[in-house]
């Protein structure tokens, strides 16, 4: 029912803030139990990444159940697609690991827009 999606969505964002949160305020945590401390920039700045995925999944989960596996394949062309163009004209300007971090913030943005 509409009320348990709308729980499940609370929930689910709840969660993936706190994540992010942690994320971003402890990116040397994570990256020096990854063994690399040169990550913990990309682990703070990709942290938001989280809280955008999940607005991807209660209509990805309402796609599915209704078999619309058609408007889920092209939201996620659409997606790659941006994510691409975005990181492909970002690494002609920044030629650094930047330009992916912009291109899965894009991707995710895009998503969540066209699965909506």
């Amino acid at each position: 029912t509409r009320r348990h999606l709308n729980s499940s969505f609370s929930l689910l964002f709840t969660c993936s803030i706190i994540l992010a949160a942690f994320l971003y305020m402890e990116p040397e945590l994570i990256a020096g139990w990854l063994g690399n401390a040169d990550i913990s920039s990309l682990i703070k700045y990709l942290s938001p990444v989280i809280p955008l995925s999940a607005f991807n999944v209660i209509p990805r989960v309402i796609l599915n159940r209704h078999l619309s596996f058609r408007r889920i394949a092209a939201a996620e062309f659409v997606s790659t697609a941006v994510y691409g163009i975005v990181t492909g004209a970002m690494a002609l300007v920044l030629r650094n690991v930047w330009c992916f971090v912009f291109g899965v913030i894009a991707e995710q943005i895009m998503l969540a827009a066209t699965l909506w």
